[in-house]
């Protein structure tokens, strides 16, 4: 008992340092997702992000609260979220932005979460999380190639068979020895995280070798299976394709990300896609696939030890076998290289097509470089120009319910001038920390400045909300199921919130342990 009233203690000074620093900035945006715990408990996680320093400090991404829900739909989330903001004493009107994975019941367009939110505040922006769009983007894709669903059922083969059994695991580890191949595990695909089938796909290039050879011996079937061209042209072709995008992911997944640089990357990854598979030499720069069909071109491949000995491997120029859902056949086509660059190609563009899909907002976030100085082009009637361009995207997405449209484009022509000499060179979050401390600019550009700080606030992603979960889930082991929702709330944010020892202010925790109730305290 003491120890928990310990824990509230300390959970208590954060929480009351967060809500006093939540209050004083203008702006804040949430990040939500939900999950369900080891005791199968549904819960909804709230980060929120906001200004410091009364909005003029650095943004930060805070866990804020996790709440025990009933139920998935979006009237239990809402009614969630406006019992949160009334049990911190917040004003829901600060609201200006919410992140979500997507789901229905979120993003639903008449009876959504952010629809029951945007009655409250009105011009609420409301952000499909990036790197769930990027996902979906590449599940979209391959719908249209059901060959690719061919080379996931290759993959998971690979997995179960080796690893069902303790015996071909061991002489499958001695092999890759005997070979002089890196001893690796297979790796399995994970439905839920389909960038994670470039991590599979790329561990079975490096394995290919000892695998071919494997099932040579133990299993002919599916060794002729593995074999045909098209499987194997396909699996190099998904390592190199997946490893652009999951590098993306990646970024999309850094704490340090703006809003501005986020559209860059996404441009720089789709042009690279285009010029390693769809310019003039097919498979350019690739990693694994031009090596692959260098050495296919004799119709086999062969792999060569340290001690010369050699294994080869004849391969199979045909169609996939196999049927789809329907009934018809997965592939009618052949096998030959010319008819596998093609649908590599139709496939890229495909993946190219179904991103610029997902992410029409582009518009409003390129625009977003009018606070980065590092966009600004050189020449002074050009940076005019993108910078009424860039403002006017601004203002028709975020609204004159919160920004003085008017006041904007008066200090426009001023406003680009000063940063473009005052702040040259700089990025969308050094520019801010120079702007922020110089308050002459903060008087001359008071509505820029509020625009400038809801951008600063505003998620791109809900990311955080998922490494919220992972720490969820190393507080609340199987040992720990029965941890009721508020005692797992504080732990999490000690845990993630709580600076070090040395840091607290032990006087102010005692101070709320001893108003808690009433003590008597003896005399030492």
């Amino acid at each position: 008992m003491a120890a928990k009233e310990f824990i509230t203690c300390i959970s208590c000074y954060l929480e009351n340092h967060q809500r006093n620093d939540l209050s004083h900035s203008p702006y804040l945006a949430l990040m939500i997702d939900e999950s369900t715990d080891r005791a199968s408990e549904k819960h909804l996680i709230v980060y929120a992000s906001y200004l410091n320093k009364d909005g003029l400090g650095v943004s930060k991404c805070e866990f804020l609260k996790l709440i025990l829900v009933a139920d998935g739909y979006a009237q239990t989330k809402y009614n969630a979220i406006m019992n949160m903001f009334s049990e911190i004493s917040l004003d829901i009107k600060h609201l200006v932005g919410i992140s979500t994975d997507g789901d229905s019941s979120m993003l639903g367009c008449h009876e959504g979460l952010v629809s029951k939110l945007s009655r409250d505040v009105p011009n609420l922006i409301d952000v499909h999380c990036v790197a769930h769009r990027e996902a979906l983007a590449i599940v979209d894709a391959c719908k249209g190639f059901p060959c690719l669903s061919y080379v996931d059922k290759i993959a998971n083969k690979v997995y179960s068979w080796i690893n069902a059994s303790n015996v071909r695991h061991l002489d499958f580890q001695k092999l890759l020895q005997e070979m002089n191949l890196q001893v690796l595990e297979v790796l399995q695909i994970h439905d839920v995280r389909w960038l994670t089938r470039g991590n599979v796909m790329v561990r079975l290039v490096k394995l290919l070798p000892a695998i071919l050879t494997f099932w040579k011996c133990q299993a002919p079937m599916w060794y002729e299976k593995l074999c045909i061209f098209k499987v194997l042209f396909c699996i190099h072709l998904l390592a190199d394709v997946l490893l652009e995008l999951d590098g993306l992911n990646k970024i999309f997944q850094k704490e340090s990300i703006d809003i501005t640089s986020f559209s860059t990357s996404i441009e720089v990854c789709l042009n690279t896609l285009r010029k390693k598979f769809l310019g003039d030499i097919f498979a350019k720069g690739t990693i694994y696939l031009k090596l692959f069909i260098e050495n296919a071109q004799m119709g086999y491949l062969k792999h060569v030890t340290e001690n010369g000995e050699e294994y080869t491997h004849t391969l199979l120029y045909v169609s996939m076998p196999g049927k789809d859902k329907n009934g018809f056949p997965l592939d009618i086509q052949d096998g030959s290289l010319n008819t596998c660059i093609e649908m590599a190609k139709g496939f890229v563009l495909k993946v190219i097509d179904c991103v610029n899909e997902r992410f029409p907002d582009m518009y409003f976030f390129n625009a977003s470089k009018l606070f980065s100085p590092m966009y600004y082009p050189s020449e002074e009637d050009e940076r005019a120009r993108k910078a009424i361009i860039w403002l006017s995207r601004l203002l028709t997405r975020i609204g004159n319910h919160v920004i003085n449209a008017n006041g904007c484009e008066k200090e426009l022509k001023a406003f680009v001038d000063t940063l473009y000499y005052g702040c040259e060179g700089m990025n969308f979050k050094d520019a801010w920390r120079v702007f922020s401390n110089t308050s002459h600019w903060q008087e001359t550009f008071p509505n820029l400045l509020k625009l400038w700080q809801i951008l600063l606030v505003l998620p791109i992603s809900s990311i955080p909300c998922e490494r919220g979960f992972s720490k969820q889930n190393i507080i609340k082991t199987d040992r720990r199921q029965h941890l009721k929702v508020d005692t797992l709330d504080m732990l999490m944010r000690i845990s993630m919130l709580g600076p070090s020892c040395d840091l607290l202010n032990w006087e102010k925790i005692y101070d709320i342990w001893e108003k808690s109730k009433d003590r008597r305290v003896a005399d030492l």
